[in-house]
């Protein structure tokens, strides 16, 4: 998540990709992909699917963002503004929403995009029920007005639904029906576009590479934007740097350690901003290993912070401040994680316990997850508990959470706002009302939480809405949901000759949109 991870983050990816704006071969067949002929960059893990539904994952919204478009879209300093639509109001009561739109506005197959199209995007979303479904969780129905208004009713009071709809791309309704067949053109949309962006899709090789096209006749064309782009996989941060230096490609999101190759080099320039995500280990609260307080709260006085910090992740993270993202706005000062395991098996001890053994689960894709478990493994043997490592996949794990009795113990993961505000985090996995549906990564219920989540949303005040966040971080803080582990810093290698990537406007790290080419 690019506000982003499965929910991850730029800097814990271990499969990446590579952005290149080049000129060669466009076949689904041949792939020439040659830095020296424009851009590339190193964003995320291998791109499973365009189907915006699944956008909630950073692989697949990159893509996504230039082919298709938006009512809204955020800035880097987190205001919302305008794209497909000119305005919005919402009712005082926050249970509706109502948009206008651009009517200059087309598909890449010339016809325009009406209300009727968000209407059926929306529609679809609800049906399908997955991946940013869960941004939209209080959409009721929607309906067009015009050709250019929409209105969008709510199930409760959310003010800041309008920032939800930064994730959910415009489909182009009549050809998209066309490929419905039993699965609401998911199987179409994976490896097809139906969007009004400014890249069309020339080809695709699912897991292996995408090609992208510039449209003359976008309505939001801007001169030097590459012609053509392409998404093409590596294997790790490595082999990046080594093509950087080989002229394969020209950008790349690399780990410090690989960055300083590039330090001095006229040839490049390093960018870093401060990732939006959270590294954590999220506790399954339901298991009845874990389910006292004070037990969640010795694993995480156990845990080798500063260490981690130091020593994983090279200095260029910084240690966690509680259960959200330091990125955002509308926390509560809280202390930074820290060890103390004198205080933690005084802990085990008052709540009887001895002998544990607990699970971790972790994914082995990136060296980072699996020296974190690692390290916790060893770092609970200090205090006399048990760890067991398990390997597995993200999808896998998402599934065991179908039901707390199925979910691990821990699972190692990155975790971001999918847009900037508070809220979305909160409302999606810290809520009751999503155990069990692939976001309440903990198993949390608390029904004092729940209602400050729900009041805050129904908030049009915004600093009466952030009073409110605050309060429920704190009380979920208190509860030892995750051990809160650290924020780390994306690092962002470009060739000289390209603008645009990390350090523009845009409020994701990379926007397709923002690159830009010299002369």
């Amino acid at each position: 998540m690019s506000f982003r991870s499965k929910r991850l983050a730029l800097t814990t990816l271990g499969i990446t990709a590579i952005l290149t704006a080049a000129a060669g071969c466009t076949t689904a067949g041949t792939t020439t992909t040659n830095g020296s002929d424009a851009g590339s960059i190193v964003f995320g893990f291998a791109v499973g699917t365009l189907d915006p539904v699944l956008a909630d994952q950073t692989q697949n919204s990159v893509p996504d963002n230039a082919l298709y478009d938006t009512l809204v879209e955020y800035t880097r300093d987190g205001k919302l503004q305008p794209r497909v639509a000119t305005k919005w109001t919402l009712a005082p009561d926050a249970t509706s929403v109502t948009f206008t739109l651009r009517d200059d506005v087309t598909f890449a197959d010339g016809s325009k995009l009406t209300a009727a199209d968000v209407v059926y995007t929306l529609e679809r979303t609800k049906r399908v029920g997955t991946g940013v479904a869960s941004l939209i969780n209080d959409y009721r129905s929607a309906t067009a007005i015009s050709d250019t208004e929409i209105k969008i009713d709510l199930v409760r009071p959310n003010a800041i639904f309008p920032g939800a709809l930064s994730k959910i791309f415009i489909l182009d309704a009549d050809l998209v029906k066309q490929h419905e067949g039993t699965d609401n053109a998911q199987s179409w949309l994976a490896a097809n576009a139906a969007g009004s962006g400014a890249y069309t899709l020339t080809s695709i090789r699912q897991g292996t590479e995408i090609r992208l096209q510039q449209r003359p006749e976008y309505w939001a064309k801007q001169d030097g934007r590459p012609a053509q782009i392409v998404l093409a996989n590596v294997t790790d941060g490595s082999t990046a740097r080594n093509g950087l230096l080989a002229g394969q490609y020209d950008a790349a999101i690399q780990s410090r350690d690989d960055a300083a190759t590039f330090a001095g080099n006229p040839g490049f320039r390093v960018v870093e901003r401060q990732s939006a995500a959270q590294n954590y280990f999220f506790i399954n609260t339901k298991s009845p290993k874990l389910a006292d307080v004070r037990v969640r709260r010795a694993v995480a006085l156990a845990f080798d912070y500063q260490g981690f910090v130091t020593n994983v992740e090279g200095g260029s993270s910084k240690v966690a401040t509680g259960p959200l993202p330091a990125a955002l706005g509308c926390r509560p000062r809280l202390p930074a994680s820290a060890q103390n395991l004198d205080e933690a098996k005084k802990l085990l001890a008052e709540a009887g316990v001895s002998g544990l053994s607990l699970v971790a689960e972790y994914q082995t894709w990136n060296p980072a997850h699996i020296q974190a478990a690692t390290l916790l493994k060893s770092n609970l043997a200090d205090i006399g508990v048990k760890l067991d490592l398990k390997q597995i996949t993200y999808p896998a794990y998402i599934a065991q959470l179908a039901k707390p009795e199925t979910t691990p113990d821990f699972f190692y993961m990155s975790d971001f706002p999918l847009y900037p505000d508070a809220g979305t985090i909160l409302a999606r996995t810290y809520d009751s009302k999503m155990i069990g549906r692939g976001s309440n990564y903990g198993n949390y219920a608390d029904a004092e939480v729940d209602a400050l989540i729900t009041k805050a949303l129904a908030t049009t005040d915004e600093t009466a809405r952030c009073a409110l966040y605050e309060q429920a971080q704190t009380k979920i803080a208190a509860a030892q949901v995750s051990i809160n582990v650290s924020n780390p810093t994306d690092t962002l290698v470009v060739r000289t000759g390209f603008t645009g990537l990390g350090d523009s406007d845009s409020h994701d790290m990379v926007n397709l949109l923002d690159i830009r080419t010299a002369g």
